[in-house]
């Protein structure tokens, strides 16, 4: 499925990290139940690797990204942004390491 924009597509990736515990729920509501800002606007792709980055704890993390033809597909018009995130992010973050697959047509 094409992603409909940069935001879905990271928000997909900040779901799956928060599941498999890379990243602490992201909860609206305290303790109180007063009302706070999220810690990582979804969507945010610099931001998400940089609370990625921090949450790390000193170990290195490998990312891989499969399906990837599906941010290639030409229906997908925000590629550019998301791979210009995604350059970025490698270069700021050497402990993160970054796996790109899919299959080739």
């Amino acid at each position: 499925m094409i992603p409909k924009n940069p935001f879905s597509f990271a928000r997909n990736v900040s779901t799956c990290l928060r599941k498999y515990g890379f990243l602490q729920p992201s909860s609206l509501v305290s303790q109180q139940g007063q009302p706070i800002q999220p810690a990582l606007a979804l969507g945010n792709l610099p931001q998400l690797f940089a609370a990625l980055n921090d949450a790390r704890q000193g170990r290195r993390v490998l990312l891989l990204f499969d399906e990837i033809e599906v941010l290639l597909d030409e229906k997908f018009v925000y590629a550019t942004q998301v791979f210009r995130h995604l350059r970025s992010a490698i270069q700021t973050h050497p402990e993160m390491t970054f796996v790109f697959a899919g299959a080739d047509d």
